[in-house]
């Protein structure tokens, strides 16, 4: 993961420390799976980005969840692999967010978009 709970709540996260734990996971293997496995050996002056995302990816995973009674359908550990209700909708969601926070020469290989 590449935040902790004690940095998702100063950055103003309303989820409990169980929620956060079970979403932040899933979170940075979306970042991981988006950036091609650079962002685990990314600059430390790109870490803070990167927390940054993952937190708000953990919020909108949340968020998606409850307002669908559980959306999330399924989920794998091994390799990144997700199901949702309404998944092309949460999809648009999560990529905007790592659109927004990601720095660039994470999300792009040799012209190629991950998003």
């Amino acid at each position: 993961m590449y935040s902790t709970y004690d940095q998702y709540k100063a950055a103003g996260g309303a989820l409990t420390r169980e929620q956060y734990d079970l979403w932040a996971p899933h979170a940075a293997q979306l970042i991981d799976w988006r950036c091609f496995g650079r962002a685990e050996t990314a600059d430390d002056a790109l870490l803070p980005a990167i927390a940054r995302c993952e937190m708000r990816l953990v919020d909108a995973m949340a968020a998606q969840a409850a307002a669908k009674g559980g959306a999330l359908k399924s989920a794998s550990t091994d390799g990144y692999s997700e199901s949702y209700a309404d998944s092309a909708q949460m999809e648009k969601q999560l990529q905007r967010i790592c659109r927004q926070y990601l720095p660039h020469q994470l999300l792009y290989a040799g012209g190629r978009c991950s998003c």
